[in-house]
C-alpha cells in the first residue's frame, strides 16, 4: 500500500514537471529557393507567446511551406492546433558560426485566429512590382497564393510576386541556429536552434506591443478542459495531507466521470463530508467552496 508522504511527493513532482518546459536544441533545416520552389523551413520549436496570445507549452511547426502554433490546454496532455498559416519570403543570413533563419509568417486558419483580428479587417498587400493590394489571402498552394480582393474577387499570384504584408495576422519569424552544417550542392542548411522569435508586421508593431504586454490565453472548447479542477485545488489538498482519502474520486472524474465542475465539486464535498477526521472535513469544504463552482 503506497504511503501519504509517497503519494504526495508523486503528485507534487507530477504537477511540477506539467509545467517544466524542456530546453533541448532542435534542428532546424533550410532549403533555398529553386526554378521549381520557394525556400522553405522545416523545425518544432517551443514558443511561449506570439501577438496577444500566451501559449501552454507552446510549439511553432514550420513544414516547408507551411506552419501551425499548438498549444496544451490545461487538463489535457495532448497539443492542440490553435493557428495554421503558411510561410513567405524565408531566407537565410551566416555570421560566424551562426545563421539566421529568417521569414514570414501569415495565419488564416484555426481556433484562436479570432483573437489576433476579426473578419472585417483587410490586409494591404504589396507586390514586388510595387503594386497594393486590399484583402486577404484565403488559400496557399504554393507556389501560388489565392487572395480575395476588397470587391469580392479572387486572384492567383506567385507567392515571390508578394513583397510584403501588414496584417495583424502576419508575422516575421527570427530563428538562430547554431553550427550550421552548409550543403555545397543546394546550399541547404541544417543546423540547432533552442527558440524562434516572433513579430507582427511592421504597421501593428505599436499597437500589438501594448497588448501582448496583457497577453491571454483564449478559453479551450475542447471536450475534457470545462470544469476542471485546479491544479491549485489540487496543491491545497496535498499540503493537507488528505488528497489520498479522496484520490479515488478526483483522478476518475478528472478524465472520465461528468464534464461539469458542479457536479465533480459536489461529488467531492459529499466525499469530504465522509472524512473521519473532522478538521481536514471542514478544511476541505470551505477549500471546496473557495476553489470550485457550487452552482450550475
Amino acid at each position: 500500500m503506497i504511503s501519504h508522504r509517497a503519494f504526495r511527493l508523486f503528485i507534487l513532482l507530477s504537477l511540477n514537471f506539467m509545467m517544466i518546459l524542456p530546453s533541448f536544441a532542435e534542428t532546424v533545416n533550410f532549403t533555398p529557393p529553386n526554378s521549381n520552389n520557394p525556400a522553405s523551413v522545416v523545425a518544432n520549436l517551443p514558443i511561449s507567446q506570439i501577438g496577444c496570445l500566451k501559449l501552454n507549452q507552446g510549439m511553432a511547426h514550420l513544414d516547408n511551406y507551411l506552419i501551425s502554433i499548438g498549444a496544451v490546454p490545461d487538463w489535457l496532455f495532448d497539443e492542440h492546433k490553435v493557428l495554421s498559416g503558411f510561410i513567405l519570403n524565408s531566407h537565410m543570413v551566416i555570421s560566424g558560426n551562426e545563421a539566421f533563419v529568417s521569414g514570414t509568417a501569415y495565419f488564416y486558419k484555426g481556433e484562436w485566429l479570432s483573437y489576433l483580428t476579426n473578419t472585417t479587417n483587410l490586409d494591404l498587400i504589396t507586390l514586388t512590382n510595387q503594386g497594393l493590394i486590399r484583402g486577404r489571402i484565403v488559400a496557399f498552394n504554393p507556389p501560388k497564393v489565392d487572395i480575395q480582393l476588397d470587391n469580392g474577387q479572387i486572384k492567383t499570384y506567385a507567392s515571390d510576386e508578394i513583397k510584403s504584408i501588414n496584417s495583424v495576422k502576419c508575422f516575421s519569424f527570427s530563428i538562430p541556429t547554431k553550427i550550421p552544417k552548409i550543403n555545397p550542392t543546394d546550399n541547404s542548411l541544417e543546423g540547432q536552434a533552442y527558440k524562434i522569435s516572433f513579430t507582427p508586421s511592421q504597421r501593428n508593431i505599436g499597437f500589438m506591443a501594448n497588448i501582448s504586454k496583457n497577453a491571454i490565453t483564449p478559453k479551450s472548447t475542447l471536450a475534457g478542459t470545462e470544469g476542471q479542477i485546479s491544479k491549485k485545488f489540487l496543491a491545497a489538498l496535498i499540503g493537507m495531507d488528505i488528497v489520498v482519502d479522496l484520490a479515488p474520486f478526483i483522478a476518475i472524474p478528472a478524465t472520465f466521470g461528468p464534464t461539469t465542475q458542479y457536479a465533480r465539486a459536489k461529488g467531492i464535498l459529499n466525499s469530504a463530508n465522509n472524512l473521519s477526521n473532522y478538521e481536514s472535513q471542514q478544511s476541505t469544504i470551505q477549500l471546496i467552496q473557495q476553489y470550485a463552482v457550487l452552482k450550475p
